[in-house]
């Protein structure tokens, strides 16, 4: 990913796959950082006005991290809104 030419955003999809969270406290993700923080963003559902979670991680300058998102930190969202009520997550769509 670059941040020349107004970059700076990476998208990654795939054949929905849903994956049960029970028992489960965090998402890892490796990634090979540059500095900059960024915001991860699971859906929890395939229609535009569904929850989605986020939260927003930083990494450091060409070091690959394992970054640990943990539930508690990722905030539901739904068109790009904070949303107040929370709701339980117990499975997301990878």
């Amino acid at each position: 990913m670059s941040l020349e030419n107004n970059g700076g955003f990476a998208s990654m999809r795939t054949h929905s796959r849903k994956f049960h969270l029970t028992g489960c406290n965090e998402l890892i993700v490796r990634v090979n950082g540059d500095s900059n923080n960024y915001r991860h963003r699971s859906e929890s559902g395939h229609a535009y006005d569904e929850v989605a979670y986020q939260t927003v991680f930083s990494t450091e300058q060409d070091q690959w991290t394992k970054v640990r998102l943990p539930f508690e930190r990722l905030q539901p969202v739904s068109r790009e809104c904070l949303l107040k009520t929370y709701l339980c997550l117990t499975w997301l769509l990878v």
